[in-house]
């Protein structure tokens, strides 16, 4: 199955269990693994899938396009829960929060029938970071966050279907940025569900309203992101069939110096299913970009694109203890506009989970590609993320993440280049399976031969997690 995760502003707890927290390499929302790899010029959204008995991974379904969402090239290794809500980013709260994170744990869900459930879930923690803004000298504050959220899901059924809506409240407690409320409401609607199961068919729906820190501006930005995902699979003969998949996104910024970037892809690949667990494809897929200035006077930032990609993915449950998703090919992409370029390039990506045992798990989420700015820029780029996660006795775990990031940004001819290194770790106590604490740290470095672009950024978080 694929897990669809987004990027946290600030860190929050995830659950405990042999799976790993997963992890982010970038400042804005990370794209799905299943996704890593392609040529990128307009905003995809990375989607939230938590069911009613929690998130579970599907491995990647969609052929690789080319395009992917625009995210500067730093490493912060922000503790994800793979959860409506994590894609909430910096969070609050109030007494009243904190209250109801370390709240007593509850018995039953919200409302429940033979068919349905409404469950609910609260993200509450406490934190400092370093640099609000992901930029040269941005100001540090401590902050306080609550996330709640419900999820509507269907129960005793072969059909996944689930919707989860939240809100994310956060206060910065020496008013170095305003406060801010993020919101969040996802769909989806997939065939079969099971674990790690390809499924012949799958729609996902999603729209968020955030303010992450933009790395291009120094500041906090408003984002609206929209975004439709389908899928299917059509049997041809035996174990060989065609996997198509359409894509729309659009992301907007509440700033005149960035552009409003709007895409769709369309893909179709050969297909040959060993099991249901597991597909081997080859893929084509054609994609169209419009990355339009909210500034109608910057006209040299008005950029369209036309590309496609070729790519063999292998996805699903590769052996008894490694699943996931890895592929490879080429792509290429023709800008026009503000300028005109045409870029053709390899590319390839990896999402790998290795269960070593009932305690422990070791995942992998590589990329390389080319992605696509706010400001109609390119971003060819190449990273390595590993996350390690050990449940060390009774109702204890910890996990450790590491990577590495190197982006080229240029239009028509190169002009920045940025270095990441990010270092992550988490300690997490679950005495039941809803309630959790956890104690996160995380560093990111990155140089670059713009100053505006050199810095560092450090956070430490005490947070909680309590399901109703």
């Amino acid at each position: 199955m694929l897990r669809s995760t987004t990027q946290s502003t600030h860190p929050t707890p995830a659950d405990l269990t042999a799976e790993p927290v997963p992890f982010n390499v970038g400042l804005s929302l990370a794209p799905r693994l299943s996704d890593v790899g392609q040529f990128a010029f307009a905003g995809r959204l990375a989607r939230t899938n938590t069911g009613f008995a929690g998130s579970k991974q599907r491995h990647g379904t969609r052929s690789e396009s080319v395009v992917e969402r625009a995210a500067p090239s730093t490493l912060q290794f922000a503790h994800m829960k793979a959860s409506a809500l994590r894609s909430m980013r910096s969070t609050s709260g109030t007494k009243l929060a904190l209250l109801l994170a370390f709240a007593p744990l509850a018995h039953a869900a919200l409302w429940e029938s033979n068919d349905w459930a409404l469950t609910g879930k609260v993200d509450g923690a406490l934190g400092y970071d370093s640099n609000l803004t992901t930029s040269n000298n941005g100001p540090a504050d401590y902050y306080i966050f609550a996330t709640p959220y419900v999820t509507l899901a269907r129960r005793n059924s072969s059909t996944d279907f689930h919707v989860n809506a939240g809100a994310t409240h956060t206060e910065y407690i020496n008013g170095e940025l305003p406060a801010q409320t993020d919101f969040h409401l996802d769909a989806t609607y997939a065939y079969p569900q099971a674990d790690n199961v390809v499924p012949i068919y799958r729609v996902d729906a999603a729209w968020q309203r955030t303010a992450p820190p933009d790395q291009y501006l120094g500041l906090r930005i408003q984002t609206d992101e929209t975004s439709f995902d389908s899928e299917g699979f059509l049997p041809l003969t035996g174990k060989l069939g065609l996997r198509g998949s359409a894509t729309v996104d659009s992301e907007k910024y509440d700033s005149r110096n960035l552009n409003h970037n709007v895409r769709g892809d369309i893909a179709l690949g050969l297909a040959f299913q060993r099991t249901n667990r597991s597909e081997l494809s080859l893929n084509l897929a054609a994609v169209s970009g419009h990355s339009t200035p909210n500034n109608s006077a910057n006209t040299a930032n008005e950029v369209k694109t036309r590309g496609y990609t070729v790519t063999l993915r292998l996805r699903g449950e590769l052996t008894a203890k490694l699943s996931g998703s890895v592929y490879g090919g080429f792509g290429q992409a023709d800008f026009t506009g503000g300028y005109t370029n045409t870029l053709t390039r390899p590319i390839g990506g990896a999402e790998l989970t290795w269960k070593i045992d009932l305690l422990r798990t070791l995942a992998v989420d590589a990329f390389s590609g080319v992605r696509y700015s706010p400001d109609g820029q390119t971003n060819t780029l190449t990273r390595v993320a590993l996350s390690y996660t050990h449940i060390v006795f009774g109702q204890w775990q910890y996990t450790l993440q590491a990577g590495m990031s190197h982006s080229k940004y240029s239009r028509t001819v190169q002009y920045r280049t940025d270095d990441s290194i990010g270092l992550g770790a988490e300690i997490a106590y679950q005495p039941s399976t809803r309630f959790r604490v956890a104690l996160g740290l995380n560093n990111t470095n990155q140089t670059s031969n713009d100053t505006f672009a050199t810095f560092k950024r450090s956070l430490v978080s005490l947070g909680s997690t309590y399901r109703f």
